[in-house]
């Protein structure tokens, strides 16, 4: 037998990878107005996409990341490695031997080109099975200049080179790339070839004074966009009092006045940075003493008090982190920023100063006898505008400044009323302590603060002004003698103008020759003349007094405002004001509000008549003192008729549908168990429901929609309601306007739906129709002028083909971005601007006889005739007047 023989194997190999590409991002960008503190924290105030770039321990998330900051001083330094302006044109298009691409520069101000080309893949798979590496050649042409590139190695995926070029040619210049390699004609060698994109660079030298910059520079490998950046910034630095360490927040000895620059959120010295500086702020127009900075140095000082965080910790009681990103009114800037300490801005005259919702003592008296005959008139918030629950939205500063809702209600209340929330803004605030603390006092406020009063006084209504607190020691209101006026003063004894009635540890209150209130204890009484424990020093014959006393005391108010109403006569009108409401909020204290009448029986102080939005009318009682069970007898009287009753009532409030037209008075009565009328009180309203609007109509116009409606009279006001769909559950008040016409901006082309209805006063009418009134916009005018230019353009093309065609001495190149060769053109030669190619209808296609470039010459004097002449002037003259047609009717446009 024979023995067969065997040959030998080869085991496929594949060389290493020769690398990987790396793109760097860099950015540049501003801000803040400066100059600022700088980062919190170093690296660990950089965020890409929420994400820390150092964490707390001191690891790092990001690796390769590079940062240059400047604080925006007057005169700073570059940031080095970050003085270029750059932008990056994408072409993203295989280039391909005999295909070269090209663009175009025109920037003049471009100091250098970087151009990024690579591969797809490149490598090669030898006979034997083995994988190498191979190479793949490039020529650049920059104008006139010409640089070869070689990418050489073994890369599986794509692989970038960046080529930068400077001493440019003028503008504008060629960029051209092309391929010298030939192209592959297998899977076993790849190698195509890709422009990627080129960057126009500038060098500058600009330094940005005043001006925060942050640059960043990091590996484009750890994200598939470009990351969001956010900062955690120690913002503007602002003057501050000499005196104050803004970190500890604490002020040493007596201010001088005088300040130094340092950053701070004390929202006080934000504000006085907004209204006294010259380059953002007022202080253009204020000057440097625009701002009251004694009253603003006792916010400050109250804004820095700490205050239970709500969490067993302390923070101060008021902080202002905000960055303004736009351009705003600056009454509403000043308004928000005093929001955030309780404040309302008042211009004094010659400084703006701030008046602050906080305890404080009153700085005037007012008694029964220092006002005119007409007494005090108060009025009641209605109860369906005393809000129980509030949402606060608020930056939350433990999960990255994202938006937060804090939410606070009164459960009691909504057990009892139903829920009526409000929904607000918390500017500046990114503390949930503090936007809790935010939502309670306004819960409170409308809890606790119900009551308006109204009077007429002589030349006193001067001694305060809008936000001052004011005492009212009204005698009907409260039942008993609580206030007047001094006849005589002989050291601890004083002589009232009325007698008065002790109850406890009592009070005789004042406001001395230094308008300082003053509280002395009485230690007895005989009749109108008292004695006290110790001498009335600055108390005055002829003063106001008050009494306080441990069953009874006087009404604090906060003045709202102070009218003129004749000479020496002036109306001064104030709301409620309880001091225990800063405990209650800012330590979570419990209290009974103190008494304010000695009646003992039921009294109606107030009833208030609202007409709703349907039409119906509600009526609002309040009732205050007594004990016991009592019922409540309500009448309706029309034109002094009666018009309805409802008898022994467990409530004094009612609401009442359907009521026509016309004068209406309601009388509530209180009566106990036994049918004893306790307390009465009569409120007179007028019912006048506007009609239905008519005569609706809508006319479409330049982006906009203008609305008509027949005219009423001057008394009644027209709501406007719209919505982009026929649904009037979707539609949301547009505005409130006295006028018969309204024109709404929209925008070009839209559609929108409308519904009316007219309002006097509290009195709303029905809409003119549950189906929208559909209204529509013009078209964009200059979008048709540009679409309009564009046809006549076209027109004036086809013309001039039209014209030049039947020359038989000269024929037409069409140009076309990519050519189907199937598709006839209408001419018979056609330029190719894919790929450069001039080409020749055969009869059924388009075939490529020489490239363009390789064309060169012009056409001899004896290829053209008269003929030929006379058509092209034709088709000049068609042109000229194509042009002058576009031009005349833009202008009608």
């Amino acid at each position: 037998m024979g023995k067969g023989g065997g040959g030998g194997g080869h085991t496929p190999v594949e060389a290493k990878e020769s690398g990987r590409s790396k793109q760097l991002v860099k950015i540049v960008e501003v801000i803040s107005e400066g100059e600022v503190y700088g980062l919190a924290d170093g690296m660990k105030s950089i965020y890409f996409d929420k994400t820390p770039v150092q964490n707390k321990d001191g690891s790092y998330n990001f690796k390769n990341v590079q940062v240059e900051g400047r604080v925006g001083g007057q005169v700073q330094d570059l940031m080095a490695g970050f003085n270029t302006s750059e932008k990056e044109v994408g072409v993203g298009t295989l280039v391909k031997k005999n295909l070269p691409l090209t663009r175009t520069v025109t920037d003049a101000k471009v100091s250098r080109l970087r151009l990024t080309i690579g591969v797809q893949s490149l490598f090669k798979q030898e006979d034997n099975g083995d994988t190498n590496g191979t190479s793949v050649n490039f020529i650049i042409t920059i104008g006139s200049r010409t640089y070869p590139v070689s990418i050489s190695g073994k890369y599986s995926s794509q692989y970038l080179q960046h080529h930068t070029f400077d001493n440019l040619p003028s503008v504008p210049f060629i960029v051209k790339v092309e391929r010298t390699t030939d192209d592959s004609t297998t899977q076993r060698l790849q190698n195509n070839t890709i422009w990627s994109s080129y960057t126009e660079i500038i060098d500058t030298e600009f330094a940005y004074p005043n001006t925060a910059l942050m640059g960043v520079k990091f590996d484009s490998e750890y994200f598939s966009n470009i990351p969001t950046r956010t900062y955690d910034l120690l913002g503007l630095k602002v003057k501050v009092p000499s005196n104050y360490d803004t970190r500890t927040r604490q002020y040493t000895g007596m201010w001088d006045g005088t300040f130094k620059i340092d950053w701070t959120d004390n929202p006080a010295w934000v504000l006085y940075d907004v209204v006294t500086n010259k380059r953002y702020g007022l202080g253009g127009r204020l000057g440097e003493f625009g701002a009251d900075k004694w009253a603003l140095y006792q916010v400050a000082q109250y804004c820095d008090q700490l205050v239970p965080d709500g969490f067993g910790g302390q923070e101060p009681r008021f902080t202002c982190n905000v960055w303004l990103t736009e351009q705003r009114s600056a009454y509403q800037v000043i308004n928000d920023i005093c929001s955030i300490f309780r404040a309302m801005p008042v211009w004094n005259g010659q400084q703006l100063t701030v008046v602050m919702d906080r305890p404080a003592d009153p700085v005037w008296t007012y008694t029964n006898a220092n006002v005119d005959e007409s007494g005090f008139s108060y009025t009641f918030s209605a109860r369906k505008s005393r809000h129980n629950a509030i949402q606060v939205e608020y930056a939350d500063k433990e999960n990255s400044y994202e938006k937060a809702i804090e939410y606070v209600s009164d459960d009691e209340s909504i057990r009892k009323n139903g829920l009526n929330v409000k929904k607000i803004t918390a500017f500046g605030c990114t503390s949930r302590g503090q936007a809790h603390r935010t939502a309670l006092w306004l819960l409170q406020t409308e809890k606790l603060e119900t009551k308006t009063v109204t009077f007429t006084v002589g030349a006193e209504g001067l001694m305060h002004i809008p936000g001052d607190i004011i005492k009212v020691a009204d005698t009907h209101y409260a039942g008993t003698n609580i206030g007047g006026r001094v006849l005589a003063v002989n050291g601890k004894t004083v002589t009232l103008d009325r007698e008065i009635t002790l109850s406890g540890n009592s009070y005789l209150s004042y406001i001395n020759a230094n308008a300082k209130h003053q509280n002395i204890k009485i230690i007895s009484v005989n009749g109108a003349e008292v004695t006290l424990d110790q001498p009335s020093l600055g108390l005055e014959i002829y003063g106001v007094w008050s009494l306080t006393t441990q069953q009874v005391t006087s009404q604090l108010f906060k003045a709202l405002s102070v009218k003129e109403e004749s000479k020496g006569k002036y109306t001064i009108m104030a709301l409620q004001h309880e001091p225990q409401k800063e405990a209650i909020v800012d330590n979570g204290a419990k209290f009974e509000p103190a008494g304010t009448t000695v009646l003992t029986t039921p009294q109606i102080s107030n009833i208030g008549v609202a007409v709703n939005s349907d039409g119906s009318v509600s009526v609002d009682s309040s009732v205050t003192g007594g004990n016991g069970i009592v019922k409540y007898d309500i009448r309706i009287y029309k034109g002094g008729v009666l018009y309805d009753v409802r008898l022994g009532q467990s409530s004094p409030n009612l609401n009442i549908d359907g009521l026509e037209n016309g004068d209406y008075s309601v009388l509530v009565q209180v009566k106990n168990e036994n049918g004893q009328l306790l307390s009465e009180k009569t409120q007179t309203f007028t019912i006048n429901k506007p009609p239905v609007p008519t005569g609706v109509r809508t006319t479409g116009g330049l982006g906009n929609i203008t609305l008509e409606w027949d005219w009423v009279d001057d008394a009644t006001a027209t709501e406007i309601f719209t919505s982009e769909t026929d649904d009037i559950k979707t539609a949301k008040r547009l505005t409130k306007v006295t006028a018969r016409m309204y024109t709404h901006e929209v925008g070009a082309k839209q559609v929108r739906y409308y519904w009316l209805r007219h309002v006097r006063g509290q009195n709303v009418g029905a809409f003119h129709q549950q189906a929208g009134i559909r209204g529509e916009s013009s078209v964009d005018i200059d979008k048709e002028l540009k679409l309009l230019n564009e046809k006549l353009s076209q027109n004036i093309i086809n013309e001039v083909f039209d014209t030049a065609a039947p020359a038989r001495k000269l024929e037409m190149v069409k140009t076309v971005a990519n050519l189907n060769v199937n598709q006839f053109q209408g001419v018979k030669q056609v330029y190719n601007e894919r790929d450069g190619k001039l080409y020749l209808w055969n009869g059924s296609q388009y075939k490529s006889k020489i490239q363009a470039s390789e064309i060169d010459g012009k056409l001899n004097q004896n290829q053209l005739d008269n003929e030929l002449i006379t058509q092209l002037n034709t088709a000049k003259d068609s042109a000229t007047q194509a042009v002058a047609q576009s031009q005349e009717a833009k202008r009608k446009v």
